[in-house]
């Protein structure tokens, strides 16, 4: 918001700039006050640090955690987890149509719960991809799948032009592609408890689990 008063007296375009990146100093300070990601510290192994982070929190907003946190989130499978989530948001989406039209505030609220439930399934989705790859190929099909899923950003306004030949058919074809991406997940292999794959004949070896198999959904 300072941006444009400080450009309106800083005339030359290089102090502005100069003044805009002495901006990053105020937050080295940061870094002995902020705690660190409890994401990285599991990713470490450091799960108490993780859970003393998660107690602290909760003990600011005034909530009651269990003592095991991080215990009781590990038990969920990674892949039913996120189907799950797709699937839901999914079929709220494609459902829309059947909500009569005088009834705005229930649409409403299936587009938003549809939003909840894929906004939950991306924040599963980076932790189970990166227990799906090698290490030795990690980090370059994170950044290749990172890169198709923009191509799927880039393509996403077009589909909303639909709505100019039918009002649902951007929800049906949303839905209905979340909810076939749900079921292509259950062919994938479980990652829970599973030790990371260190080379593409690790990742070979592991067994796809059917979709008709249960016991890893709770561990």
């Amino acid at each position: 918001m300072t941006l444009p008063l400080i450009a309106y007296f800083t005339r030359s375009w290089r102090i502005l700039l100069f003044i805009l990146s002495l901006s990053g100093l105020v937050y080295i300070p940061l870094w002995w006050f902020i705690p660190e990601s409890p994401r990285w510290l599991l990713t470490k192994g450091r799960v108490q640090e993780a859970e003393a982070i998660f107690q602290h929190a909760a003990k600011k907003n005034g909530v009651n955690p269990p003592m095991t946190l991080i215990n009781e989130l590990k038990r969920f499978s990674r892949r039913f987890s996120l189907s799950g989530s797709l699937f839901i948001g999914g079929g709220f989406l494609f459902f829309i149509r059947l909500i009569p039209s005088n009834l705005p505030t229930l649409s409403t609220l299936l587009v938003m719960i549809g939003k909840f439930c894929t906004t939950t399934a991306f924040s599963i989705l980076y932790v189970y991809t990166i227990e799906l790859y090698p290490t030795t190929i990690r980090n370059l099909s994170i950044g290749v799948s990172s890169m198709f899923s923009r191509l799927g950003s880039i393509i996403s306004p077009y589909i909303f032009y639909l709505g100019i030949h039918h009002e649902f058919l951007p929800y049906i074809l949303i839905g209905s592609s979340t909810v076939f991406s749900a079921i292509l997940i259950l062919f994938l292999p479980e990652t829970l408890n599973v030790p990371l794959p260190e080379t593409i004949n690790q990742m070979q070896k592991i067994k796809g689990a059917s979709c008709l198999s249960t016991r890893n959904l709770i561990s």
